[in-house]
């Protein structure tokens, strides 16, 4: 069920109701399996990350749209989601972040264009590892850019992207015991990323 009001030109507000019955969805788990090892020549267990059928799950949520733009060639993107998933069997949807947020001012005039974007997600389950449930911590992102129209056919660009340097977390979460949300099982930092362009159009 969603909602839309426009209530000047070129700005909206809108919200949305949703509910989605997911059939099947897919989970990599980590199994001990037995196979044949040819250098022993015998059967050896290991210990296999494979995508499995893991089951039904429900989504239900809300999500909130945003936009106006200003007289002086100002205005603003918005938006927020938040997402309740649970599988059949009480554990949480892989992947699903219960809450998400994108901000994103602006400027555009004849000649000029310049965008900043701020996105976080709270954190998120990825899949079961020997009895962990693994989690990628929250996140938050950074990125700008700002073009010149030298002429209708000629312009030059610079994009920043993670300009915050931001680094996030993969952690085992031990079921039953308390105060495992700091086993770290990975950091991830890709570093901010400057790009410039220049575009032309015929």
């Amino acid at each position: 069920f969603s909602a839309e009001w426009y209530f000047s030109p070129n700005s909206i507000l809108a919200t949305t109701l949703f509910y989605k019955k997911i059939d099947n969805y897919i989970l990599v788990t980590t199994r001990e399996e037995t196979h044949y090892n040819q250098n022993q020549s015998k059967d050896t267990i290991y210990n296999v990350s494979r995508p499995n059928n893991a089951g039904s799950a429900d989504v239900k949520g809300v999500s909130f749209a945003f936009q106006t733009t200003f007289n002086n060639g100002f205005g603003l993107l918005a938006n927020y989601t938040f997402a309740e998933a649970e599988a059949d069997n009480g554990d949480r949807l892989p992947y699903n972040s219960k809450n998400q947020v994108n901000l994103s001012p602006f400027f555009e005039n004849d000649r000029w264009s310049a965008r900043v974007t701020y996105s976080w997600r709270s954190d998120y389950y990825t899949q079961v590892d020997r009895g962990n449930y693994l989690v990628t911590d929250d996140y938050a992102s950074l990125d700008a850019s700002i073009n010149y129209k030298i002429t209708d056919s000629l312009s030059v660009g610079l994009d920043g992207m993670n300009l915050l340097d931001s680094e996030y977390y993969s952690y085992a979460k031990v079921p039953g015991v308390a105060n495992t949300d700091k086993l770290v099982r990975g950091a991830y930092r890709t570093g901010r990323r400057l790009m410039a362009s220049l575009r032309f159009q015929f």
